[in-house]
């Protein structure tokens, strides 16, 4: 091999490391989605998925700013804001900022029971941020959010999730991994999880080279069983390695009312 072609080579792998390491991370993708229901209600939920902070960092701050200028009515966190050596401080700092009007509601991931955070309950609470798994909460006279508890490492309830939600109304469940999905489909209109990272790491037009257990064909985007819509988020973080590939983090915004337009 000659020398042009090894320093061809070397300038490709260096710029390869830096795509991956250092802009794809950080190139956060905002979507938003119209979603029409049968009530004259509307409502917009802003999801935030696998955060994985390390600390109020350039991609909180990028999340942060996009909360601030979208002014979504709720925020939903579908799981995985933990992340290993995060100290108590950090995750408040981060988590104080993240406000919506109608309430930030948060379900656990996997890796809330694999690396738990200390009094997190405590840090939910004092920032208002409401943990809603296996309850529910009213947006508006219809429209209703049910959230569940991981269906890998927690225990999804159900009864607990449903109790007291009218059998008409407009019902929009949270959690993390998106296989349970196959499980809850013919009871809710609309999903929302995460959990996949889009792949984190792949190539176009073909499957990822892994997927965590738990996510099946539900890899991201929209996904549809009978009558019920699945939204798969790619997330903000990253797991294991902090690379991302043809997977860049992502913000969905989901505007909900009677018109599409």
């Amino acid at each position: 091999m000659n020398i042009k072609i090894k320093i061809i080579l070397a300038i490709f792998s260096l710029t390869f490391v830096f795509y991956v390491w250092l802009i794809e991370p950080q190139w956060i993708e905002i979507n938003h989605y119209n979603i029409k229901i049968p009530f004259d209600e509307e409502v917009t939920i802003l999801q935030i998925s696998d955060l994985h902070t390390k600390g109020y960092g350039l991609v909180e701050k990028k999340v942060i700013n996009a909360i601030a200028t979208i002014e979504p009515d709720v925020i939903v966190l579908t799981g995985d804001i933990s992340s290993p050596g995060t100290s108590r401080n950090e995750y408040r700092e981060v988590l104080s900022k993240i406000i919506a009007p109608k309430g930030v509601y948060f379900v656990n991931g996997n890796w809330e029971y694999w690396n738990k955070i200390e009094n997190f309950n405590e840090i939910l609470n004092e920032f208002q941020l409401k943990k809603l798994d296996n309850s529910n909460k009213q947006l508006t006279e219809n429209i209703w959010l049910l959230g569940f508890d991981d269906a890998l490492e927690g225990s999804p309830d159900e009864k607990s999730a449903f109790l007291n939600v009218p059998i008409n109304a407009y019902k929009i469940g949270i959690f993390h991994s998106p296989v349970y999905f196959d499980s809850i489909f013919k009871k809710i209109n609309l999903a929302l999880s995460g959990h996949t990272h889009g792949g984190q790491m792949k190539l176009p037009f073909i499957n990822p080279f892994w997927l965590p257990r738990g996510s099946q064909k539900y890899v991201s985007g929209w996904f549809k069983k009978e009558a019920s819509s699945l939204y798969v988020s790619r997330g903000i973080g990253t797991s294991i390695l902090p690379f991302r590939l043809f997977a860049r983090p992502e913000i969905a915004v989901f505007h909900i009312g009677k018109n599409d337009e």
